[in-house]
C-alpha cells in the first residue's frame, strides 16, 4: 500500500466525539416497543463492517439499547475482539454495545465503520479499556480518540475506494455461506427423522441406540474458570464467548490470557476432541451453542460461561457428536432444556440428558469423514478472503 499517495494537508484533526454521538434509548420491553430484532454481542464478527446476523426480540425481557438504519454499533466489551459494524437496519442491541451515530455536517454516511476498524482506534480503545474479568471501554474516553479527517467534498471517493476493496471480502464471504449452507444441508439430512434421503442418514438402517450424552462421557462435565484474565501476554489462552460463537471450531488465536496453577491446569485445560457449550445468552438461540477444540501446541482454558464435555473416543467420535448437536434435530433437542428467565441459560445436569443417536463407530467415522470434506473448500475460502482482508485493513490504516 506504499503506492496508495493520499495529500492529507487539508484534511482536519477532529475527536471521535467530534464526528459522532453515541446515542443511549433505553428500551425495556423490545417487542411490545414495536423492535422485532436484537443485535447481541455474539452476532458481532471480528473486523467486519456490516452486521450480518441478529436475533429475535421474543422472550427478549433485559433492557437494551434502541439504534436506526445507519448506526455503527460498537461492541465495548473485550476491544481486543475488534466488534464495530454499521447496522443497516432498526432494532435493539445489548448494553454491552454503543450506539454510534454520525453527525451528517461532518462525515457522510458509512465513513465512520472505517474509521471505527482502523488498527490506530482498536489500540486506543484497548490501551483505555478497564475491568477485571471482561475489560470495558467508556464512551468518555473512547470519544476523545484523535483522528484526522478529510472535508466532506473528499470523503465519497475515498468511501468508494474503501467500500470497493470490501466488495472483494465480501465476494468470498457470500462463497463462504454457499458452502456453510451446503454442509448445513447435508448435515440435517444425515441426522433427519424426517427424511432419509442421505445415503448416510442415521435412522435409515435402524441401527442406532439413543443415548443420553452422559452416557458418552470419560469424566464429568465442567463449568469454565472464574478468574482475572491477563492483557499483556502473560499465562495461557483462554476462550471466551465471543469465540465460542465465531469459531466452530476453535483452534489457536492470540485473545486474552490467564495464569493457572497447576491444579488449576488439571481441572481447566481443554483438550482436542473437547465440547464447549454456552451456558447462557441473551437470546434463546445462543444459550448451549456449541463449539469443538480442535487440534492445537499450547495449552488452553475456558471461561465460567461455558460447559466442556469430554467425550469417551472409545464409544464415540466426538466431532460425530459435534456434528449432529449442530444438526437442525440436534438444536431442537438443545433447545428443549435451554431456562429462560432474564437471560437464556442451560445447566450441565439438563445437558447430559439430551439423547443423541448412537449408530456403530464405523458409520460415525463415516459421517465425520464425508461432513470433514467441507473443511477443505473453506480452509482455502478463508485464505482467500484473509488476504483480501489484508488489502483492505491496510488501505483503512493507510487512510486513517
Amino acid at each position: 500500500m506504499n503506492s496508495l499517495n493520499i495529500d492529507k494537508s487539508k484534511w482536519n484533526l477532529m475527536t471521535l466525539g467530534d464526528i459522532a454521538d453515541e446515542i443511549s434509548v433505553r428500551v425495556d420491553k423490545p417487542l411490545e416497543a414495536g423492535y422485532e430484532r436484537f443485535v447481541g454481542l455474539e452476532h458481532f464478527n471480528s473486523g467486519s463492517l456490516k452486521i450480518t446476523s441478529w436475533g429475535t426480540t421474543e422472550k427478549l425481557t433485559s433492557s437494551t439499547k434502541a439504534f436506526k438504519a445507519g448506526d455503527i454499533l460498537f461492541a465495548r466489551r473485550n476491544a481486543y475482539l475488534k466488534r464495530a459494524s454499521l447496522v443497516e437496519f432498526d432494532g435493539v442491541c445489548s448494553g454491552d454495545a454503543f450506539v454510534l451515530r454520525e453527525k451528517s455536517d461532518v462525515i457522510i454516511p458509512g465513513f465512520l465503520s472505517f474509521i471505527v476498524n482502523s488498527s490506530r482506534l482498536w489500540d486506543f480503545a484497548n490501551a483505555n479499556a478497564a475491568g477485571t474479568m471482561s475489560k470495558r471501554v467508556k464512551w468518555r474516553d473512547l470519544k476523545s480518540f484523535q483522528i484526522s479527517l478529510p472535508p466532506l467534498d473528499a470523503q465519497p471517493l475515498i468511501l468508494r475506494l474503501l467500500w470497493s476493496a470490501n466488495a472483494v471480502v465480501q465476494a468470498d464471504a457470500k462463497l463462504n455461506e454457499e458452502l456453510h449452507s451446503s454442509l448445513e444441508v447435508n448435515r440435517n439430512s444425515i441426522f433427519s427423522y424426517e427424511e432419509h434421503a442421505h445415503s448416510l442418514n442415521v435412522n435409515s438402517d435402524n441401527q442406532s441406540n439413543e443415548l443420553n450424552l452422559s452416557n458418552l462421557y470419560i469424566e464429568k462435565s465442567q463449568n469454565g474458570i472464574y478468574k482475572p484474565k491477563e492483557f499483556q501476554g502473560k499465562g495461557i489462552r483462554i476462550i471466551n464467548m465471543g469465540e465460542l460463537f465465531a469459531y466452530p471450531i476453535i483452534k489457536e488465536q492470540e485473545m486474552s490470557l490467564i495464569t493457572l496453577n497447576e491444579k488449576e491446569m488439571a481441572n481447566f485445560a481443554v483438550k482436542e476432541g473437547d465440547l464447549i457449550f454456552a451456558r447462557r445468552s441473551l437470546v434463546i438461540e445462543g444459550a448451549g451453542k456449541c463449539s469443538i477444540i480442535g487440534k492445537h501446541n499450547s495449552p488452553m482454558t475456558f471461561e465460567s460461561s461455558m460447559i466442556r464435555v469430554r467425550l469417551d473416543s472409545e464409544q464415540v467420535n466426538p466431532k460425530y457428536i459435534y456434528h449432529f448437536l449442530k444438526s437442525k434435530e440436534g438444536r431442537k433437542r438443545i433447545r428443549r432444556i435451554v431456562g429462560f428467565t432474564t437471560v437464556a441459560g442451560i445447566t450441565s445436569t439438563d445437558l447430559a440428558k439430551v439423547k443423541v443417536p448412537i449408530p456403530s463407530l464405523q458409520k460415525q467415522n463415516e459421517i465425520v469423514g464425508f461432513l470433514d470434506q467441507f473443511d477443505d473448500s473453506f480452509l482455502s475460502v478463508v485464505m482467500s478472503r484473509e488476504t483480501s482482508k489484508e488489502l483492505l485493513n491496510s488501505i483503512i490504516n493507510k487512510v486513517f
